[in-house]
């Protein structure tokens, strides 16, 4: 984590489609610092 105890970046729950068509869903990223 970086120095103030949170993530440099999250996505929470993202869900993509396209053309009606589900290709991601519920997808969870964390990157810390030094990643």
């Amino acid at each position: 984590m970086s120095d103030n105890g949170h993530p440099l970046f999250e996505v929470q729950n993202l869900k993509v489609a396209i053309d009606g068509n589900e290709i991601l869903r519920g997808v969870d990223l964390t990157i810390n610092e030094g990643e």
